[in-house]
């Protein structure tokens, strides 16, 4: 046999030998040869730098105790080891031996449970920024971060002679793709046990700024963990802030004001009072006031949900604390506010408060449009000014609020146009939407009021004699799919009475 055949029937033999397994490696296998750090058991790779994920190159991760952490070969040490594995004792001269004395260096700190940034209180105020970009996972809130990376921080209360103290925390997003996830432990950083009852608050909307804030019963002193977190992969910067004996919104007197324009606040009645009864709620039982304040006249969108999942709470704002409500509901949809100061307020009926008492609130404040509301009227330019003529216009309804019922027939977000004239003119208008539906038209007086109104009708409106004077002209009835609204309009002299 010549040695060609010999070396062609040896490379067959390691074919089949290559080709005849057909299972597939574990996912941890699969880990171990593309993994830098260490293999999960379900074959995520992690970092393999972490408290609680040690190793490298693909070994399985060991779980390290909370006093140890992660050497650079992959091992977990001791509080007093260095991460080459060389304790003080060894490290001679290099590591910072006296010669002249021969005093050894003191040994280094233990490590930070799970590297958390220790925060010092200064008259129960702390403030940092940080970010969760390039930050290790190992930890989940009992509300979300499961898939994001994560920043411990410490801070430590002590006794306090008070018989309840009251703590704030909130995060702000730096980053408007960020979505915080905020979580509090106490005692140890690394079990979910020591999550804090009703403690973790995640950011409903991306850029959403995060508020957390309870009232702890004497005794609460101890070792406090914040943790910040993300809702996805994409981390981002953010400020914390930690505050520790303010009272936290219990009635007028002592106001907590809401964070920036778009935040999640979790709270709780417990401890609080019953100083407010809402003109939309059955008998309250605790309530909570917030200070809102708006440097712009801008749109209120809020929501509370109550800890157990049921909706027993109502909302009102008024720009005076414990005044006349601009609105009161279970929901709060398209309040527009001026600029100015405002008071939220939430109370629960009382047969659900003592069963349990935390709450979410929800809100966003966003700016007017163009054509939101008489304020904001888009300008109707008719092609002969004053006296009249043709106008028309196109406008996305994205974006757009429901400023109430100004239409007879359908209601929806709706569009404001104004127009002023100097003799009387036979009107006449259209709208429709992208989907070809027409939309219903509302015509009142400068005074901007359902009691001003004109006339009302579905497309077309038309008004034989409109008499001189300035006017709103209200397009009703859009809605998320309404696209663009298309707006056509005359005004003309009208027809000379009959001989």
């Amino acid at each position: 046999m010549s040695n060609r055949v010999i070396v062609i029937g040896l490379l067959w033999g390691l074919t089949l030998v290559a080709c005849g397994s057909t299972e597939e490696p574990s996912p941890q296998e699969s880990c171990r040869s593309t993994c830098d750090g260490c293999c999960t058991t379900s074959g995520r790779c992690m970092r393999g730098v972490e408290v609680s994920a040690c190793g490298v190159g693909g070994q399985a991760c060991k779980d390290c105790g909370s006093q140890n952490r992660c050497g650079s070969d992959g091992t977990c040490q001791g509080p007093a080891a260095s991460d080459s594995g060389t304790t003080p004792a060894d490290a001679g001269t290099d590591a910072g031996t006296t010669a002249d004395s021969g005093t050894p260096p003191p040994p280094p700190p233990p490590p930070t449970p799970c590297g958390a940034i220790a925060l010092p209180l200064v008259n129960g105020k702390a403030q940092v920024s940080g970010t969760t970009v390039g930050a290790g996972s190992q930890a989940v809130g009992a509300y979300g971060g499961i898939d994001g990376t994560e920043v411990f921080y410490s801070f430590n209360l002590a006794n306090t002679t008070a018989n309840i103290t009251d703590v704030v925390i909130t995060v702000t997003p730096r980053d408007a793709a960020f979505q915080p996830v905020v979580y509090v432990r106490q005692g140890t950083c690394d079990a979910s046990q020591s999550e804090l009852y009703q403690s973790c608050v995640a950011a409903h909307q991306p850029g959403a700024t995060v508020q957390f804030h309870t009232r702890s019963s004497s005794p609460g002193s101890g070792t406090y963990y914040v943790v910040v977190d993300g809702l996805s992969a994409t981390g981002g910067a953010f400020d914390l802030s930690i505050e520790i004996g303010g009272r936290a919104s219990h009635s007028c007197a002592d106001v907590l004001s809401l964070p920036g324009r778009r935040f999640t606040v979790r709270g709780s009645y417990r401890h609080g009072d019953d100083t407010l009864k809402l003109s939309c709620n059955r008998a309250g039982s605790q309530d909570r006031v917030y200070r809102l304040e708006t440097s712009e006249p801008s749109y209120l969108r809020a929501r509370v949900e109550d800890g157990d999942g049921s909706n027993s709470s109502s909302l009102a704002v008024a720009s005076l604390c414990g005044g006349q409500e601009l609105a009161c509901s279970y929901t709060l949809d398209s309040v527009l506010l001026p600029a100015g100061t405002h008071y939220l307020w939430l109370d629960r009926y009382f047969a659900y408060s003592n069963d349990n008492p935390g709450y979410i609130l929800r809100a966003d404040l966003t700016a007017p449009l163009p054509g939101d509301a008489c304020a904001q009227a888009r300008p109707l330019v008719f092609s002969n000014g004053v006296e009249g003529g043709t106008a028309t216009d196109k406008v996305t309804a994205t974006g757009l609020h429901d400023d109430g019922n100004w239409s007879c027939y359908s209601n929806g977000a709706d569009l404001a146009y104004s127009f002023t004239t100097d003799r009387t003119l036979t009107l006449r208008a259209s709208a429709t939407d992208s989907t070809g539906n027409t939309l219903s038209l509302n015509v009142v007086r400068a005074a901007c009021t359902q009691d001003s109104r004109v006339s009302c009708s579905t497309s077309p409106l038309n008004i034989a004699e409109l008499p001189a004077g300035s006017y709103f002209l209200w397009v009703d009835g859009l809605e998320p799919d309404s696209g663009t609204v298309s707006l056509d309009a005359s005004l003309t002299a009208p027809a000379p009475p009959p001989p």
